[in-house]
């Protein structure tokens, strides 16, 4: 199971038993212990247990599939109203299967679900799980690690931190949006951004943001072999969308390549912002990021790392570096050392990605 299918499976775990928990004392305070209208709480966390479970289920693993692809192609309002029926839908059978599990298990098959009974457990049951829900897609609306971090407060008070980014650039990209058009090339765009972000996530780092046509991922500056782990993921996400250039070809009638550059540093994190809060990170790391980039485009160079980072990585078995040289940035005093790292053609369980010529 890979590092993001955990994150994941994690979060589905937890919502199940919060799910539980919620559903025992709302049935502990809702019902009387005895008499006709009693329900135990046993019953009442049995039933959160599975709501929970089934409507995180489909949020969290059903979305990224088929499912949720057809979804997502709705217009807004839509899709929300197809998803609150859904999600209905599964609540209001879960709770008659679980009224029919205390009947088997007493042998009495005279208990009838009152109606008022279940619109009530129905609505509540909804409101709690959208509330649950609202809060799943927050966290991965904002990234997991920043979630936990505003949480925390940790950068309620700015932080210094030591960071690696990584900027993914669609080559060619001009060309493409000319050749599809504004609607499917942004179709095209996300397709990507969905498809490279399990090899980063699965490498321990985090989706930053999304900046026009490149993604910015973040790691910790920590070890030589974790800073390592950054540049396996880059090569991870080329031989991911390498391993799925059919699929693009057959969908949009060309195939992306991405540019990869590194760099890391000291930047200074913390929270900005009034009506959207973010956590920002300022310092001169992007901005030489982002001019190694340029220096990509005009050389070629598939993925590119500062020197001053590469002397800080220990690279996956079968990487190599090669010396692009040294470059006047700008907005940068002296000039950056920058180089290019290519897989082996030998190299294990590397990804086999060859040099092509930025666009």
């Amino acid at each position: 199971m890979t590092r993001s299918q955990q994150a994941r499976f994690a979060v589905w775990l937890t919502v199940a038993v919060a799910g539980g928990l919620i559903g025992y004392v709302y049935t502990a305070l809702s019902y009387p212990v005895a008499g006709t209208d009693a329900a135990s709480p046993l019953r009442g966390m049995r039933a959160g247990l599975m709501i929970a479970a089934a409507t995180s289920w489909f949020e969290i693993f059903a979305m990224r599939g088929s499912v949720g692809r057809w979804l997502k192609a709705l217009p807004l309002g839509v899709s929300l109203v197809v998803r609150t029926l859904i999600h209905t839908a599964m609540i209001a059978a879960i709770l008659q299967i679980n009224v029919r599990i205390v009947s088997l298990s007493n042998s009495d098959f005279s208990g009838i679900y009152r109606f008022q009974d279940l619109v009530r457990d129905v609505a509540f049951s909804l409101a709690t799980m959208s509330a649950v829900l609202f809060v799943i897609q927050m966290r991965q609306l904002v990234g997991p690690r920043t979630f936990r971090s505003l949480l925390t407060g940790r950068y309620h008070q700015p932080q210094r931190e030591e960071r690696i980014f990584v900027i993914f650039d669609i080559a060619g990209s001009t060309a493409i949006a000319e050749k599809l058009g504004d609607e499917a090339f942004h179709a095209f765009v996300s397709q990507v951004f969905f498809d490279i972000d399990a090899p980063i996530v699965d490498g321990g780092g985090e989706v930053m943001s999304f900046v026009g046509d490149a993604l910015i991922a973040d790691w910790p500056l920590r070890t030589p072999e974790r800073n390592g782990q950054a540049v396996k993921a880059a090569f991870r996400v080329m031989d991911e969308l390498q391993a799925r250039s059919e699929f693009y070809q057959q969908r949009f009638g060309v195939a992306p390549r991405l540019r990869a550059v590194l760099h890391g540093g000291t930047v200074v994190a913390g929270e900005t912002g009034d009506s959207r809060r973010q956590i920002t990170y300022l310092g001169d790391v992007l901005n030489v990021a982002s001019r190694i980039e340029a220096v990509a485009k005009k050389t070629g160079a598939v993925v590119s790392i500062s020197d001053s980072l590469l002397q800080r990585c220990k690279f996956p078995e079968g990487v190599a570096a090669r010396a692009l040289g040294r470059y006047d940035l700008k907005g940068v005093s002296d000039p950056v050392a920058i180089s290019e790292l290519v897989a082996d053609a030998g190299a294990g369980d590397m990804p086999k990605v060859a040099i092509a010529t930025g666009g």
